[in-house]
Order: C-alpha cells, then structure tokens, then sequence
C-alpha cells in the first residue's frame, strides 16, 4: 500500500501476524491516501463482536471463512462499485470547487473594477476628493493592521483579504460628493 496509486479494495484477514487486521483497517482509515479505500475483513472469526469491532475499525464488510466464491466476487463487486461512484463524485468536487474559485475570482475582479469606476467619478468631479480619497484608503489600511495587531477586539478577527476589503471599500465613504450640485 505505500506504493503511488492506492488499491481500489482491500480483502484483509483479522488473524495476521504482527499487527492484526483491525489494527492494519485502522491504519489505512488514519491515511488520507488510502482513507476512502474499501476494505473487506474475510475471517474465520464469526462472532458478532469480531463483525462489530470490524466496523468499528473502519471496514466497508466482513465475510465469514470458509468463503462462498460467489458471495465474495458479489460483494467485491458491489463494494468496487460504489467506490467508483464515489471517486467519480470526488472527481466532479474537485472540478467544480475549480469552477466557484474561477468565478469567485471573476466576481472579485468585477468588484473591484466597479469600486475604481466609481472612485474615478468623484475623482473627475473634483480632483481635491481624488487625492483625499485615495489617502483616506491607505488610512483606513494602516489603522485597521495596527488595531489588529494590537488585538483590537473588533478587528482581531480580521484577516488581510477582510482588511483589503475594507481599504478598497474606504473610497467610497465620499461617493454621495458625486450626486450633489457644484453650486453647492
């Protein structure tokens, strides 16, 4: 099992030497690489509390020795099944967590290019407020970093994407300028 590609199922016995087979299940579980791997206890051991301490270590089913042919390739096939459903559903999570982050991304760039048109307004209404506003960011920045790091029980909570949020969004706090008259 150390090898690069994990097996797709595991038939484990209970009586091994060494570590016994709950032991080995457990292990397996522990792994984030063979986690999701289906194992199968085939076991001599018939008792329901050799079955249940089966599943309690992690285990998909528990077939009793001696072994019907049919029955094993039935489960095999069934457990193979499933564990092929659920790698394709984790395929297509992976795909579509690729998608959110890409339009994630793309709502953020929006964002941003609408937060900077609608600074650029009040810049173009009135070049004293450009300046101000663009001031007013970089304070909004510095004082929210400082009263984070001194553990500002508002802001202690804050991470840097929260406090770029807030200095992108500091500009506007002088947009109603644009909608009032220049006689004014």
């Amino acid at each position: 099992l150390a090898r690069r590609d994990p097996p797709d199922l595991v038939l484990l016995d209970v009586m091994m030497p060494g570590l016994d087979g709950y032991d080995v299940c457990r292990e397996l579980k522990r792994d984030p690489r063979t986690r999701d791997v289906p194992v199968i206890f085939v076991s001599a051991m018939s008792e329901v509390d050799e079955e249940t301490r089966g599943f309690d270590a992690g285990a998909a089913d528990y077939i009793h020795k001696p072994i019907s042919p049919p029955v094993l390739r039935a489960r095999v096939r069934t457990h193979l099944q499933v564990k092929a459903w659920q790698d394709s559903l984790n395929r297509r999570n992976v795909g579509l967590e690729a998608q959110l982050g890409e339009r994630i991304g793309q709502l953020e760039r929006l964002r941003d290019a609408t937060l900077y048109a609608m600074v650029s307004l009040a810049e173009f209404r009135d070049s004293d407020t450009g300046n101000h506003v663009r001031r007013t960011q970089e304070y909004v920045r510095v004082l929210a970093e400082h009263l984070r790091a001194d553990g500002h029980p508002a802001l202690a909570a804050l991470d840097d994407a929260a406090i770029e949020l807030l200095a992108k969004s500091a500009p506007l706090h002088d947009i109603g300028k644009v909608a009032i008259p220049d006689h004014i």
